[in-house]
C-alpha cells in the first residue's frame, strides 16, 4: 500500500466523525504564528520534529492536498501512530484555518532532500485531481502564505518542474509532486494536482507562476475508460499495468475482460475503489513517471512511446528506451499543450497525453 492510499484509507475512516467542536479542546494553551488562522490545534508530539529553526532555515512552502476532509487532517495529524504532519491545515468549505505545528519545528510533511527542514507545509482539505476548491480556501491560504513569504523572506514564486536537490539553495513556493525524491528525481506524489489554479493562486499570494499550466489548473482531464472501449489510452493502461507488475496476454488497446480484472485485481491491491473502470483515481495510481535514460521504466517509456507515436504523429522509435529522440519528442509535445517543457512525463504530461 502506498503513502498516499494509507493517507486516503485512514482520512476516509475518521474524517466522517471528525468535527471541530469534537477537536476544539486542543487548541487551548496554544497560540498561532499567522494573523491569518482560526486557530492552533496542535499535532501529536511524535508527528514532527522540536527544533529551533530560523529563519534563515525556512526557503519554501509546500502545497498539499490532504486526501480527505479538514477533520480528518486535524484527527490524522493529533494521532500519534500518523507519523506525519503539516504546520498548517485549511477547510475547503469556508477557508477555516489551524496551525499545528510551530515554525520553528520541523514538520514532517515533504521528505525528500531535507525538504521538511526547509520549508512549511499546507494541507489542503480535498482529494487530488477531483475536488474544486473554493475561493475560500483560495484565499485563506495565500493569505497565509503571502504572509509567510514577508516574515521569513521567502520568494513569492511558483517555479516550474522539481524543486532543486539542495532544498537550502533557491526558495519559493511549489507543490507537493516538486519536491526531489532522494536521488533528486521526481517523487511519486501528484498533489495539489490538476484541479489546483496555480495562476488564480498566485495571484491571491501576490507572486508570480512560473510553473506554467503543467503544474496544476490546466485544462486536462483524465478520462475514463472500461469495458468494450477501444482507443490508443487503453494501450497506455496495458502497458502501465504491466509497469507496475500485472502482466498481460494481450496489448492491442481493446478493454476487455482481462483488462478489466486486472485493473480490479490492481485497484483491490491499491486500496482504491474496485470497479474496474480506469478513472482519475485509478489514473493516479497507475502511471509511472519517465524522466531520463538513466532510469527508463521500460513498459512506462514504451507506453508514452506508443502514444506520442501513433496517438500524437511523433514519427519515433517504440522501443522502451529514453533517449534523445524520445526526449525531444516529449519537450515538443509538452510546448504545444501549453505544459512546463522539462521531458518529464510525469503526472501533467500523462495526463495531456491521454485527454489530447
Amino acid at each position: 500500500m502506498t503513502e498516499r492510499n494509507t493517507r486516503r484509507s485512514f482520512l476516509k475512516a475518521i474524517g466522517a466523525t471528525a468535527t471541530v467542536g469534537a477537536l476544539a479542546d486542543t487548541a487551548a494553551a496554544y497560540h498561532t504564528q499567522d494573523p491569518y488562522v482560526d486557530d492552533f490545534r496542535p499535532a501529536d508530539s511524535s508527528n514532527y520534529t522540536s527544533a529551533s529553526r530560523g529563519a534563515e532555515a525556512i526557503d519554501w512552502v509546500v502545497i498539499h492536498v490532504g486526501e480527505g476532509d479538514y477533520g480528518g487532517m486535524v484527527g490524522w495529524f493529533q494521532d500519534p501512530s500518523a507519523d506525519v504532519s503539516a504546520h498548517y491545515a485549511i477547510r475547503n468549505s469556508d477557508g477555516y484555518a489551524s496551525q499545528m505545528v510551530h515554525h520553528e519545528d520541523k514538520a514532517w510533511h515533504a521528505g525528500g532532500q531535507n525538504y521538511n527542514y526547509y520549508s512549511i507545509g499546507i494541507e489542503h482539505g480535498g482529494y487530488t485531481d477531483q475536488t474544486q476548491f473554493t475561493d475560500a480556501l483560495y484565499k485563506k491560504s495565500a493569505n497565509i502564505v503571502s504572509s509567510l513569504c514577508d516574515q521569513y523572506n521567502i520568494p513569492k514564486n511558483h517555479p516550474s518542474g522539481v524543486a532543486p536537490c539542495d532544498a537550502s539553495t533557491d526558495g519559493g513556493i511549489i507543490g507537493h509532486h516538486q519536491v526531489p525524491e532522494s536521488d533528486c528525481g521526481p517523487n511519486n506524489h501528484t498533489d495539489p494536482g490538476s484541479t489546483w489554479d496555480w495562476d488564480y493562486y498566485m495571484d491571491l499570494v501576490g507572486g508570480t507562476n512560473n510553473g506554467g499550466g503543467g503544474d496544476g489548473g490546466t485544462s486536462y482531464s483524465w478520462p475514463t475508460y472500461s469495458y468494450g472501449d477501444q482507443a490508443e489510452a487503453v494501450y497506455s493502461i496495458q502497458y502501465l499495468l504491466e509497469e507496475n507488475g500485472y502482466p498481460l496476454d494481450y496489448h492491442d488497446g481493446i478493454y476487455g475482460t482481462e483488462v478489466e480484472t486486472t485493473i480490479e485485481q490492481f485497484q483491490s491491491d491499491r486500496n482504491i475503489t474496485v470497479d474496474g473502470i480506469v478513472g482519475p483515481e485509478t489514473w493516479n495510481e497507475l502511471y509511472v513517471v519517465v524522466w531520463d535514460a538513466e532510469d527508463d521504466p521500460w513498459w512506462a517509456t514504451y507506453g508514452a512511446q506508443h502514444h506520442l507515436n501513433y496517438g500524437q504523429g511523433y514519427d519515433i522509435a517504440v522501443d522502451g528506451y529514453y533517449g534523445p529522440e524520445t526526449r525531444s519528442a516529449i519537450e515538443d509535445f509538452q510546448t504545444s499543450a501549453g505544459l512546463t517543457v522539462d521531458g518529464v512525463v510525469g503526472h501533467d504530461t500523462w495526463q495531456a497525453l491521454m485527454d489530447i
